[in-house]
Order: structure tokens, then C-alpha cells, then sequence
């Protein structure tokens, strides 16, 4: 059965590390990016939001009646989910994501560049 397969072609030495190196820069490059593009996108002048005096004035009402109702954590939930929407805050999460996935793409380049040497 195995008789009529062709024969395993060899992998070059080196070549999962630069694989893995041109992912790694890809999803860096790409992440920087979005994140760029996220922030340069998402600002927009308070003068264009007409509900924003209106959130700014009642801020204060608002996490107050958020304190009575739910306590300190809900009210760090809240603070927590307003900070997550903003852009600024997005973009920062996203950088930072994208930049953690290429360094372990980097870090896993380096270990199987290293095994190739002790083949």
C-alpha cells in the first residue's frame, strides 16, 4: 500500500521559523493598523453628539443611583464598560492583542529554528 505513495519531500531547514516570522509580522502589521485606523475613525468633535451634554449632566445622577442599586462593583462595571467604548481604549486593546500573538509567533520562529539546528 505504501509502495505507490512518492516519497516525503524534505523541508528545508529554517523554513517553519520563517513561516511563523512572516505570520507574526503580518498580524503585528495588521493589528497596528486596524488600531490606527479604529482611533483615527472612532473620534469624533462633541459639538457632532447632541446627547453628549445631556450624558455629561447626568453622569453624576447615574452613578450615584448605580452605587445604591448594585454597590461598588456594579459601579466598576459601568465605569469599565464606558471605558471600553471608547475608541482611544479599542484601539489600545487591539494593538496590544495584535502585538501578543506576534510575539508568540516570534517566540515559536526562534524554538523551531533552534530544533532545525539540532536536526
Amino acid at each position: 500500500m505504501n509502495e505507490n505513495l512518492p516519497p516525503p519531500v524534505p523541508v528545508p531547514p529554517g523554513w517553519r521559523g520563517a513561516r511563523l516570522r512572516k505570520i507574526g509580522g503580518t498580524v503585528l502589521a495588521l493589528g497596528l493598523a486596524g488600531a490606527g485606523l479604529i482611533w483615527w475613525l472612532g473620534w469624533s468633535p462633541v459639538a457632532d453628539d447632541p446627547y453628549a451634554l445631556i450624558v455629561a449632566d447626568n453622569s453624576k445622577m447615574i452613578s450615584h443611583q448605580t452605587q445604591l442599586l448594585y454597590g461598588k462593583m456594579g459601579l466598576l462595571m459601568m465605569d469599565l464598560s464606558d471605558d471600553i467604548q471608547q475608541p482611544g481604549t479599542q484601539a489600545a486593546l487591539l494593538a496590544l492583542f495584535s502585538a501578543a500573538v506576534a510575539f508568540g509567533c516570534f517566540h515559536c520562529a526562534r524554538r523551531a529554528d533552534e530544533d532545525d539546528r539540532r536536526r
